[in-house]
């Protein structure tokens, strides 16, 4: 039997795919009304103001988090069955950020650059992947 983590995130998950498709990839929070809002804040970990930024997002927002840890040679499939929750935390991190439009800039001039790393906020989980990663491979 699935432990509650994993039921929270297939309940999660499953409101999410049904909301999107009808709304254009984003969220209408008052739809669910307060109890389950209170559920999913306390089982994601989130709070409201968290879950109402993520609510107006569309899936697309965290495709730059991909990109740097494709420069960063981080195979994502990897990193999502290692450590799912931490990606979990790296993407709701990356959605909510307010750099977007730095980091995209930078990402475009020099994807190997390490300018990134003075705004973004999941630097150091990032850095710490790659240093995993790296140490992994000269194992090899």
């Amino acid at each position: 039997m699935p432990d509650r983590t994993t039921r929270s995130r297939s309940y999660f998950k499953t409101l999410l795919r049904r909301l999107r498709g009808s709304n254009g990839g984003k969220l209408k929070l008052g739809y669910f009304g307060k109890a389950p809002i209170d559920r999913l804040t306390r089982d994601m970990r989130l709070c409201a103001s968290e879950l109402h930024k993520l609510s107006t997002l569309g899936p697309s927002q965290t495709d730059l988090l991909l990109l740097r840890m494709t420069a960063l040679n981080l195979d994502v499939e990897e990193v999502c069955r290692t450590v799912p929750e931490t990606y979990q935390v790296l993407r709701r991190v990356c959605a909510i950020c307010d750099n977007h439009t730095d980091c995209a800039r930078d990402f475009t001039r020099n994807p190997s650059g390490s300018e990134w790393k003075e705004y973004c906020p999941n630097t150091g989980t990032l850095v710490l992947l790659d240093a995993l990663a790296r140490a992994s491979r000269a194992e090899l």
